[in-house]
């Protein structure tokens, strides 16, 4: 079994006049050809070209079709690759690329489409990124996931200025592998944010910063200094921000831009890297909140005011809010999807199912 999920879909998502095509490769569209969809493209070029266009039906159509074509293409070379995910190097059919990174697998590069496997990564003895002290792949998964989920959030922010790349999520065999359309970038095209953990710390174009500062008002994310570094960040501190060869701003890595919950079970001290709030919740507090919050990512000199504001925040996200949806759906109950939709509409994250239920006089 496979799945594939991008975020291509949901850009239209508030035209109630537009409905674009599914992204599964099973209704893929048949007015494409393979040999036109499976030819070598600028997915990223023909992207921005689509958006850059006045809202219109043939714009919409455009883009959908594009949509249809990525998550094909994606999906088609995602099974090869996890397919010979355990295969010798000379006997694969697509060879891994040396691309940097810290988090996550190997990843590969062919059809101008990056491919990364969500996999746990153990950065010590002992010491693994999101598991801890074990490796925890599930966790990884979780964090790809909430990489579509930020993108989505960002690109709802109508920021003009800030460009982001097609992505999809491919999940076969019990691995997931995250894809985005390579970018026009370079090793000098950084200027926002860290791509070494932290090492060096990058804030040297003023005009990118001012739309990062867009960002945190729209989104409600406090402005914070980076370890111990004199830069200040909206976001986590390892989003990377860029200035493309096209002369375009881009915006990468976005997996931890909403602000993490306090962990209350101290034996998981990485779920501040996966367990995060939901955009609502965040925007809807009285007071801005940290993406770096509880991290190392977060200076010293600052992180005491940072996470007392949000062990707050989720204090009252388990005092109020929980319970003000438990007896919402005491008197009108839901399932399904539409109790997924109905939850998230609220802020509350589906892990807490339970707790609600705990909360509800008639469960």
């Amino acid at each position: 079994m496979y799945h594939v999920s991008g975020y291509v879909s949901s850009l239209t998502s508030e035209r109630s006049d537009v409905t674009l095509s599914s992204s599964s490769v099973s209704e893929y569209s048949s007015a494409s050809s393979s040999e036109e969809v499976l030819g070598t493209r600028d997915w990223n070029s023909e992207f921005q070209e689509i958006l850059s266009a006045a809202d219109s039906w043939e714009k919409f159509s455009a883009l959908s079709k594009l949509a249809s074509d990525y998550n094909y293409v994606a999906e088609l070379y995602g099974r090869i690759i996890i397919s010979e995910m355990y295969l010798p190097h000379d006997h694969k059919t697509i060879l891994p690329s040396n691309v940097g990174g810290i988090a996550g697998g190997q990843k590969f590069q062919v059809q101008n489409i990056m491919f990364k496997f969500a996999m746990d990564v153990q950065l010590r003895k002992n010491y693994w990124l999101y598991g801890y002290d074990r490796c925890n792949n599930e966790k990884a998964m979780k964090s790809a996931s909430n990489e579509l989920k930020g993108l989505t959030c960002l690109f709802h922010c109508h920021v003009k200025k800030l460009y982001f790349p097609l992505m999809a999520l491919i999940h076969y065999r019990g691995f997931c592998l995250l894809t985005s359309s390579l970018l026009p970038l370079d090793d000098n095209s950084l200027c926002y944010g860290s791509k070494d953990g932290g090492l060096t710390v990058m804030k040297s174009n003023s005009d990118f910063a001012a739309q990062m500062d867009v960002i945190g008002e729209r989104l409600n994310l406090a402005p914070h200094f980076i370890s111990n570094s004199n830069v200040t960040i909206t976001g986590p501190g390892d989003i990377e921000g860029h200035v493309g060869r096209d002369g375009r701003f881009y915006l990468l890595d976005f997996g931890r831009l909403m602000p993490p919950q306090l962990p209350l079970n101290k034996t998981e001290p990485a779920q501040i890297f996966y367990n995060l709030f939901r955009p609502l919740f965040v925007q809807a507090y009285p007071k801005p909140l940290c993406s770096d919050g509880f991290s190392q990512w977060l200076s010293s000199a600052h992180s005491e005011e940072h996470n007392k504001e949000l062990t707050t925040a989720t204090q009252m996200l388990y005092a109020n809010n929980l319970l003000d949806v438990a007896k919402q759906l005491d008197k009108c109950p839901l399932s399904g999807h539409d109790l997924v939709v109905f939850i998230h509409s609220k802020g509350i994250n589906c892990r807490h199912l339970g707790l609600v239920r705990g909360r509800m006089e008639n469960p």
